[in-house]
């Protein structure tokens, strides 16, 4: 691994701190649920989520259906432990230090998924990267295995335009370019993925959250 990572608040002091953004800034109660259903965690699935942060959708994932393999990823030390710790007791529950633009061949991630899903973490990479990221989620599905993907989309509004510019402006305008604009979804259909499809988007304090929906044919 590379210099080490950031949190995606961008201290390490403040990871305390993401789910409370999460949930009141960003309306994860909201659309949380609709991630869930859109991955439908079934008994025996195995389902990859990239980015996992502290790990809050893969418990959900979990307690959804005790009977699947949730694996979540994370390159960051400081919230790969918060993970851990929340999940100390879960079963069918596991979490991985990796960088999701190149994914290790190792266990777990040595075999294939039936459901990759992200949230809220494409829009913190780099154009090539978030190229390199969606490869790597494709790669690891198995054939007809669905993609599900929330993050913020293309404002439809004067002030989801407004809202999204204070993302903007902390996360960069290069890297949220693709987000604001619409190019997000094309490099989505880049990756290689058939019957793609936003299944929803939730205006947030902060930008427009879009669910989108995909399969490895």
């Amino acid at each position: 691994m590379t210099a080490r990572p950031r949190t995606a608040l961008g201290l390490d002091a403040l990871a305390w701190a993401y789910e409370p953004i999460a949930m009141r800034v960003c309306r994860a109660a909201a659309w949380r649920p609709a991630v869930v259903a859109a991955v439908d965690p079934r008994p025996g699935m195995r389902i990859l989520d990239l980015g996992c942060g502290p790990g809050t959708l893969c418990r959900l994932l979990a307690r959804a259906c005790p009977e699947a393999t949730v694996v979540g990823v994370e390159p960051d030390p400081v919230m790969l432990a918060r993970a851990r710790r929340a999940a100390a007791d879960a079963t069918g529950l596991c979490f991985v230090r990796a960088d999701a633009t190149a994914l290790p061949a190792t266990a777990p991630l040595d075999r294939v998924f039936d459901v990759g899903v992200s949230t809220l973490m494409f829009h913190h990479l780099a154009p090539d990267d978030k190229r390199a990221a969606l490869g790597e989620a494709v790669r690891l599905l198995a054939p007809g295995g669905r993609l599900v993907v929330a993050d913020w989309g293309p404002p439809a509004t004067v002030a989801g335009h407004a809202a999204f510019a204070v993302t903007r402006l902390f996360d960069g305008r290069t890297v949220t370019r693709a987000h604001a604009d619409g190019g997000f979804v094309a490099m989505l259909r880049e990756a290689g993925v058939a019957d793609l499809a936003e299944r929803g988007r939730w205006p947030t304090a902060v930008g427009t959250l879009c669910l989108y929906t995909a399969r490895k044919p």
